[in-house]
């Protein structure tokens, strides 16, 4: 199976722009591999509610897979949880969508 994955730090400092990655993978159930071969559009977004933006001001922006991964900076201006999501838009072929949970400012729970 096809998805996309995101890459970011296990907690995010409050008011201090990090990258995340956004990678295309092969799921082979026992392993992941990585897919360098994609260039499709994929969309970032962060929910509506949340106090975090990606690339300085927005909710949602589109990238390009350039060899299977992308960057997208994220800066949030409170302590709190988000959920971040990677959808596939178009391309060579359709990968599964990627939603995660994010800590800004605070410890994950265990």
């Amino acid at each position: 199976m096809k998805r996309l994955a995101i890459i970011l730090p296990s907690i995010i400092p409050e008011r201090q722009e990090v990258t995340l990655k956004i990678i295309s993978v092969i799921d082979y159930k026992d392993r992941m591999e990585l897919d360098f071969e994609r260039s499709d559009n994929v969309n970032v977004s962060v929910l509506w509610s949340s106090a975090s933006y990606l690339n300085g001001s927005k909710k949602s922006v589109l990238v390009q897979l350039e060899e299977g991964s992308a960057e997208v900076s994220l800066i949030g201006y409170m302590a709190e949880a988000i959920v971040l999501k990677a959808e596939w838009v178009s391309g060579e072929s359709y990968m599964e969508t990627w939603m995660t949970t994010a800590w800004v400012g605070v410890d994950p729970p265990k």
